[in-house]
């Protein structure tokens, strides 16, 4: 890997020294931001949001939205809401929210939104000692199919490794249905650790 120094110094910390010892670092989960024109119940979803109205007390506030994707209005609840939640969700206004849709006495509510920035875009997010932001960057640079072929990795195994961390909207359906990796990917992970670790031999 070209790696400046202190790149080399992040990697290090969590016992990187080669490219596959990062390829193998899996993603802990994914934050799907692709909007969708029909709302997924039980999972995370993105919503185009005009603010109709809100209405506070001590606990929680709560939101009466109209969901443009979804041409729909749906209720919107935050526990703890602090002075940017305020400002924030004012009537009148149109943010992009991600949160978790579910039924509350026969209408949708999404619980606990948050306002995002980027949509139509796959965020792996991974559990490491850096910041994500760092892995992301340093997974874009150094993880292509090109350095994996290099490696003498099986053509289907680097399609899987590649795809772990650049996941299409395919890839997080098949995910999501699966309730986490499929068997292909788990056994592709196992088989490249030792692989790896013969490597290092």
């Amino acid at each position: 890997m070209l790696l400046k120094s202190e790149d080399r110094e992040r990697l290090k910390k969590i016992g990187v020294s080669n490219l596959l010892d990062l390829a193998l670092i899996a993603p802990l989960r994914y934050e799907n931001l692709y909007i969708s024109n029909t709302p997924k119940v039980g999972f995370n979803n993105v919503v185009d949001a005009t603010i109709l109205s809100t209405s506070y007390n001590p606990k929680f506030m709560k939101l009466t939205l109209f969901a443009h994707n979804f041409d729909m209005e749906l209720n919107g609840i935050i526990f703890n809401a602090r002075k940017f939640h305020y400002d924030t969700f004012k009537s009148q206004n149109r943010v992009f929210i991600l949160g978790k849709l579910d039924m509350n006495y026969d209408k949708l509510q999404i619980v606990q939104p948050q306002v995002v920035e980027s949509i139509n875009t796959i965020v792996p997010k991974y559990k490491t000692k850096l910041q994500n932001k760092t892995m992301l960057r340093l997974i874009k640079e150094q993880v292509s199919k090109e350095a994996l072929f290099a490696l003498g990795i099986d053509v289907k195994m680097v399609e899987i490794l590649y795809q772990l961390h650049h996941p299409t909207v395919a890839f997080i359906d098949a995910y999501e249905k699966h309730g986490g990796f499929s068997d292909d990917t788990i056994y592709t992970l196992k088989y490249l650790e030792i692989y790896n670790h013969i490597q290092k031999l």
